[in-house]
């Protein structure tokens, strides 16, 4: 017997499988970000680490969310990291110079 394609089936089906198909590894991927984000919170609250720095990093990610996936969240990602690294750096400067 002939296994049933897509247009086999009745439309409500279809748009069920088709549905299914398309969301899945964005759906999973989301899902396995929580589910890692709330592993860390865990973490970190069993640590005793809920503080002020912690808040500070956490209050742009409601904005992040909302860029385009990975180019541009990537590209923040860069330019967050340069910022702190030239942070550091400034900072060690002025306890060598101090």
């Amino acid at each position: 017997m002939p296994l049933l394609k897509n247009n086999d089936l009745a439309p409500r089906a279809r748009s069920r499988v088709a549905k299914r198909k398309r969301g899945k590894s964005t759906l999973n991927y989301e899902e396995e970000t929580l589910r890692s984000e709330n592993r860390n919170l865990e973490w970190l609250i069993k640590q005793g680490v809920e503080d002020e720095d912690l808040n500070f990093f956490r209050s742009p990610v409601p904005y992040v969310k909302q860029l385009p996936p990975k180019k541009k969240k990537l590209f923040l990602s860069s330019q967050f990291q340069n910022i702190v690294t030239d942070e550091i750096g400034a900072l060690q400067n002025n306890l060598l110079h101090a």
